[in-house]
């Protein structure tokens, strides 16, 4: 039922307090939504954004919002600021396509491949 209630959906929040590859973030990725992400490294990477500075709370990104891990208040002015701002729905959609794609398995694949046949060609 994950996919039936992504795709009925209009943004997505992760409120992690630490997370790795998340698989749920690239299936709702796939459907193009934006995110509220929490401050975790493995939400961070697959878009290259900077942890928020000391004095952020939150932070309005190409993909949707970066919010201060634990801090209910930064979540909801991420919420509000996208229901205020709704022409800003589209360019955050094409952003999560293309980490979307970038991030495809066949994509994944084929950057194992090219490491391990670039350490391969090294070590003989």
């Amino acid at each position: 039922e994950v996919l039936e209630h992504l795709s009925a959906s209009d943004l997505v929040i992760i409120p992690s307090l630490w997370e790795g590859r998340s698989i749920f973030m690239l299936e709702a990725a796939a459907f193009g939504l934006p995110f509220i992400l929490s401050d975790c490294p493995g939400l961070r990477e697959p878009f290259n954004e900077k942890e928020l500075l000391k004095d952020e709370t939150m932070r309005v990104c190409r993909f949707g919002y970066l919010v201060k891990t634990n801090d209910i208040t930064a979540y909801q002015q991420a919420i509000q600021h996208f229901i205020d701002y709704p022409e800003l729905h589209d360019e955050m959609k094409k952003s999560v396509t293309a980490m979307s794609i970038s991030n495809d398995i066949s994509a994944v694949i084929s950057r194992y491949y090219q490491v391990f046949t670039s350490s391969f060609a090294l070590n003989h």
